[in-house]
Parts: C-alpha cells; sequence; structure tokens
C-alpha cells in the first residue's frame, strides 16, 4: 500500500504544480526578492516556464519567463558602497542587491537596483534612480529610470537604468504629485562613489536631462519641476483647471516649460545661465555655438526670422535687427548682437 501511494502522489504532482502556477510563481518571487534564495526560485519559475500554455495559466508563465529573462540580462552581482546619503523623519532607503551585465559598474551596461524602503514622513513618495554626470560640457545626460511609487510603511522596490556616461548613481525619493527631492543615497565603487555632501533638491540642469519629454504629461512636470508660478499664453494667465490646449509654465530665473496638448513641447531658458548642453549655454558667442553645432545648410540674411531647420538667420534690418537665430539637433537659438539670448530645447536627447 506505501509503494501505491507513493506512486500515486508522484503521478499526480506534476498536475498540481500545473493548475496551481499562480502559487508557484508566488512561492518563486517571495524566495527571490524577500528571502535571496535565488537558485531555489530559478528552479521553480524554469518548471513554471516548460508547462503547456493555457488561458488560465499564461499569466504566470509569461511572469515566470519575464522573470528568467531578468536573470540573462543581469547575470553579474555588482559589489558597492554607500556614498553620501541624507534621510529625515524616520525615511530610509536599503540597497540589498545590484545586478549588472557587466561587472564593476562600466558605460553603456545597465544596472539593477533591488532595495527595501522605510517610508515613515507621509503617505506615499516615489523613488527613481540616476546617474549625474561628471562632465557638463560634454554630450552626456543625467540617465534617469522610471519613478516608482511607494507606500507609508515598508516594502521593496526594483529599478533599473542604463549608464550612459560615467557619474555618480543615486537613488532619490520625491514627493507625490510633485515637489524636491527629500531623501537620496549615493552608490558605487571607485570614481562611481559620490561621498560629498549634497543639497536634497537637484539642480534644474539635472532635472531637464532626466525629464522623459515624449511622456512629459502635465502630472510629471509638475512632480519634477513643481508648481509654477503661474499658467500663461500671451498676456493671458490661466487657472490649473482651465488650461487652454497651448500655454506656458513660467518659473523662477528665466526658466519656463511651453506645453502643447498636455505634454512638453519646450524647456526655455531666455536670459538664464542655469542649463548648458554641450557647452552651449546662454552668454555663448554666435560663432563659438555655430563651431559646437556645425555649418549651417544655409544662411539668409533677412528682415525677420525663419524657421527652417539648420538654417541660420541673420537679421540686418527691420525690428529684430541685430539677432540671429538657428534650430539644430533639438535646440532652437536666439542671439543678439551675436550673443546667445534664448536657449530652448525641443529634445533634450538630441546631442545625446
Amino acid at each position: 500500500m506505501k509503494i501505491i501511494l507513493t506512486a500515486l502522489v508522484f503521478c499526480f504532482a506534476p498536475a498540481t504544480f500545473a493548475n496551481d502556477l499562480g502559487q508557484a510563481y508566488e512561492k518563486a518571487y517571495f524566495l527571490e526578492t524577500a528571502k535571496g534564495q535565488i537558485e531555489e526560485a530559478l528552479v521553480i519559475y524554469r518548471k513554471i516556464a516548460s508547462i503547456e500554455a493555457t488561458d488560465e495559466n499564461r499569466e504566470s508563465i509569461l511572469l515566470a519567463l519575464a522573470r528568467l529573462q531578468w536573470h540573462y540580462e543581469f547575470p553579474n552581482t555588482i559589489p558597492f558602497k554607500i556614498g553620501f546619503a541624507k534621510f529625515n523623519n524616520g525615511d530610509s532607503i536599503e540597497i540589498l542587491e545590484i545586478r549588472g551585465a557587466k561587472a564593476p559598474f562600466e558605460v553603456g551596461a545597465t544596472y539593477l537596483v533591488r532595495g527595501a524602503y522605510t517610508l515613515a514622513s507621509r503617505d506615499r513618495a516615489s523613488i527613481a534612480l540616476y546617474v549625474t554626470p561628471k562632465q557638463r560640457n560634454s554630450k552626456t545626460r543625467t540617465s534617469g529610470s522610471e519613478h516608482v511609487t511607494l507606500k507609508k510603511g515598508t516594502g521593496r522596490f526594483e529599478l533599473s537604468v542604463k549608464f550612459e556616461h560615467e557619474g555618480w548613481p543615486h537613488l532619490s525619493l520625491y514627493p507625490v504629485p510633485s515637489g524636491n527631492a527629500f531623501g537620496m543615497m549615493y552608490f558605487g565603487t571607485g570614481e562611481w562613489l559620490w561621498t560629498e555632501p549634497l543639497q536634497l533638491d537637484p539642480p534644474l540642469q539635472d532635472k531637464v536631462d532626466g525629464f522623459d519629454m515624449e511622456g512629459g504629461s502635465l502630472d510629471n512636470v509638475i512632480r519634477v519641476f513643481g508648481e509654477p508660478q503661474s499658467y500663461v499664453y500671451g498676456q493671458t494667465t490661466f487657472a490649473k483647471d482651465e488650461l487652454p490646449s497651448i500655454y506656458v509654465m513660467l518659473y523662477p530665473d528665466q526658466f519656463t516649460i511651453f506645453m502643447n496638448d498636455n505634454r512638453v513641447e519646450e524647456f526655455r531658458f531666455e536670459g538664464s545661465k542655469a542649463y548648458e548642453i554641450n557647452g552651449i549655454k546662454v552668454g555663448l558667442a554666435l560663432d563659438e555655438a555655430l563651431t559646437i553645432l556645425g555649418k549651417p545648410k544655409q544662411t539668409i540674411e533677412t528682415d525677420r526670422i525663419g524657421w527652417k531647420e539648420n538654417t541660420l538667420y541673420l537679421t540686418t534690418s527691420g525690428k529684430w535687427a541685430g539677432g540671429a537665430y538657428i534650430a539644430k539637433n533639438g535646440l532652437r537659438l536666439f542671439f543678439r548682437n551675436e550673443v546667445l539670448s534664448s536657449l530652448y530645447i525641443t529634445d533634450n536627447t538630441a546631442l545625446k
């Protein structure tokens, strides 16, 4: 009888497993993320992936395949140290593991950070992973991940980002729906590790560089840049709940954001030197800007500016005499007396 029972258990176990893939996946995910028992979890993921898909179990199989792919893409455990960190009111971040395609950190590789958090200071917050570039006058940008929303209490998170340049990786906490960082932690090794004290609020340069203009909705703008001083278009000021399709968000220090159909059309620095891209910033001479951008396709002397791409307009008469304008590589540059007076960014990845 014992032999028969054992045989029955052996025969029916695979069928039971196949019918319980959701539970099996949850167990594997718990082993992987909460217990750190990765090899045991991988065994279960592979077993789930080997089951024939049905309408009922397809989602669990896809989830298991996604975890297997994740481990294939991030095969290496990356050593790290904690650098500068600052948190208030009981908030904290702990990095549990960093994985990547290459070890140690290397430009061009993608890395995933798995961590745990305690959020005590508010009901909700968001967390993001950034790599701040070392060189501000090169073609580099602040690399940034998507923001993940956190709830008050304790929990875990996963964030990944491609290291587009040499710099200093860090995790930052932000209010929801918007506001400046209220907690951050730098991590890395060697030249990748920042240890000096910093202000919690990232500079405007970082915010613009790391912003996803394709997904740049009003909510995302406010989350990153905060509420503007006002919403305007022409001479008209609008309430936030009565915005037209086209409007401008006014911020301090001559920084504005032009919105069109609830999406960011342009970041504008009109007289402000708070932003620099590839060596181009307000105050730069016209000939220096053209050296960086390259020779325009054509140069036109006129009494008013035109809008053709890669065309240099020189206004020699009329209302705009002494001005110049060129649009190229995701930038629109306005000059007055051969000096850059306004810098508009239509694509913050064009010079990447």
